[in-house]
C-alpha cells in the first residue's frame, strides 16, 4: 500500500532565533491553519514526518500536537492522524498585543484589557497583555517586548503614550497603534485613539466657577497632570497641588493608609486649613483622606467640597454618588476593540476616535445644577 503523502509544513525553523523549536514550530503550524494552507479534516503529517520535515526530535513535535489540540486547533486521533478542525472549533487568526507601562495606578488598564480580551478572543483573535518593567536605573526593559518580536502579532496596542515604548515599537517592525493625549507619527503606527481630559476639566473649573469657589487644593500620590491647577487659575480660582507618597510599596492599602495618616496630621485641633474644594486625582487616595475627615468630625459637603478621580467599578464608594471625574474602562475596551477590529478586518485604523472621562455632579460638590455630564466615545 503505497503511503500517503502530507502537506510539508510552509516554514522552517529558526536554530539562533530566541524562541524555542516548540515555540517556533506551533506559531508556524498555528499560522498555516489560519491561512488555509491546512484547511478544516485534513490530516498533519504524523509526528515522526512531521520531526524529519522539520529536523528535529519526536519530542519537539509531540509537545506541538499537545499544544495545538489544548488550544482547539487540531484533533489527535489515534491509527487516524491529526486532524485540522473544521468551523465550529476555534480557529484563531492572528493575536493583538497590549503593551503599557507599569505603574501602580494599573486599576484601569487592567479592566481594559480584561473587555478587550474578552471582545478579541470573541473575534478569533489570540489576546497578550505585556507590562514593560523599569530597572534597578530607571531604564525601561524591554526584553520581554523584544522576544515576541517574531510571533504572530497583527497588531500591537500601546496605552497611553511613552516616546521611549513608541520608538521601540517601531524599531521592531511590526504595526502598532497608540492611546494617548497626543497622536504618534512614528513608522509603523497605523492609528491613534485619542484620550482626552479637556471637557472633564473645563466642566470642573465651570462648576467651581458658579458655586462660587475660591480655593481648590488638588491631592494625590504622585505629581500629577497639572491641566487642572492652570486652568483653575486662569478662572481666578486660588488651586495648589499636595502630593502625598504612598506607604512602603504602592499597593492600594498603602495609598490609601499614607493619604489617611497625612490627614489626620493636618486635620488636628485648629487647623483651619481646609481649601473650599478637595480634588483628589486618586481614588486611593480618596478613600483614605475621606476617612480622615469623617473621623475628625468633617462633614462633606457641609465643611468641605469634594470631586475625586474614580474608575466605574473601583469606588470611593459612599452612601450617596460622590462628584467625579468618572473612567470607564469596559465602555473604553468596548470602543478600542471596534477600532481595531477595524483595522484587522478592513486594514484601516478608523480616525478621530477618543476615550475620556465623564463629568459627574454628586452629592459631595452641590450647585452643579446647569453643570454638563460629560461623555466620550
Amino acid at each position: 500500500m503505497p503511503k500517503r503523502a502530507y502537506k510539508r509544513p510552509p516554514f522552517a525553523l529558526r536554530r539562533n532565533d530566541a524562541h524555542t523549536f516548540v515555540e517556533q514550530a506551533t506559531d508556524g503550524i498555528r499560522k498555516a491553519i489560519a491561512m488555509g494552507y491546512y484547511r478544516p479534516g485534513e490530516v498533519l503529517p504524523p509526528v515522526r514526518d512531521l520531526a524529519e520535515m522539520l529536523g528535529v526530535s519526536r519530542i519537539v513535535t509531540n509537545a506541538v500536537i499537545a499544544r495545538l489540540a489544548k488550544e482547539g486547533l487540531v484533533n489527535p486521533r489515534p491509527r487516524l492522524g491529526v486532524m485540522v478542525l473544521g468551523p465550529s472549533s476555534t480557529v484563531w487568526h492572528g493575536c493583538v498585543q497590549f503593551v503599557y507601562r507599569n505603574s501602580p495606578g494599573s486599576y484601569y488598564p487592567n479592566f481594559l484589557a480584561s473587555e478587550l480580551r474578552r471582545r478579541l478572543i470573541g473575534e478569533g483573535f489570540v489576546f497578550t497583555q505585556l507590562a514593560v518593567m523599569r530597572d534597578a536605573s530607571g531604564r525601561y526593559d524591554f526584553s520581554a517586548l523584544d522576544l515576541a518580536t517574531d510571533r504572530s502579532i497583527n497588531l500591537s496596542l500601546l496605552m497611553f503614550n511613552d516616546a521611549a515604548i513608541e520608538r521601540r515599537l517601531s524599531e521592531l517592525g511590526r504595526p502598532f497603534a497608540v492611546i494617548g493625549k497626543s497622536a504618534c507619527r512614528r513608522k509603523g503606527c497605523v492609528g491613534n485613539i485619542r484620550f482626552h481630559r479637556e471637557a472633564v476639566v473645563s466642566d470642573f473649573v465651570s462648576h467651581c466657577r458658579m458655586a462660587g469657589v475660591r480655593r481648590v487644593l488638588q491631592v494625590g500620590q504622585i505629581p500629577a497632570d497639572t491641566q487642572a491647577v492652570l486652568a483653575l487659575r486662569r478662572a481666578g480660582v486660588d488651586a495648589a497641588e499636595w502630593v502625598i507618597p504612598p506607604l512602603d510599596g504602592i499597593r492600594p492599602e498603602c495609598v490609601e493608609r499614607a493619604a489617611l495618616e497625612a490627614f489626620d496630621v493636618r486635620l488636628g485641633p485648629g487647623s483651619g486649613w481646609l481649601p473650599d474644594v478637595l480634588f483628589f486625582t486618586d481614588d486611593y487616595v480618596a478613600r483614605g483622606a475621606i476617612t480622615a475627615l469623617s473621623e475628625h468630625g468633617f462633614r462633606i459637603p457641609d465643611d468641605v467640597r469634594v470631586v475625586t478621580w474614580a474608575n466605574r467599578g473601583n469606588g470611593p464608594v459612599m452612601r450617596l454618588p460622590l462628584t467625579r471625574m468618572e473612567m470607564d474602562p469596559v465602555a473604553h475596551g468596548e470602543t478600542i476593540a471596534r477600532c481595531v477590529m477595524s483595522y484587522l478586518r478592513d486594514g484601516g485604523f478608523p480616525e478621530g476616535m477618543c476615550v475620556g472621562p465623564r463629568y459627574i455632579a454628586g452629592f459631595s460638590f452641590p450647585g452643579g445644577r446647569g453643570c454638563r455630564t460629560t461623555q466620550a466615545v
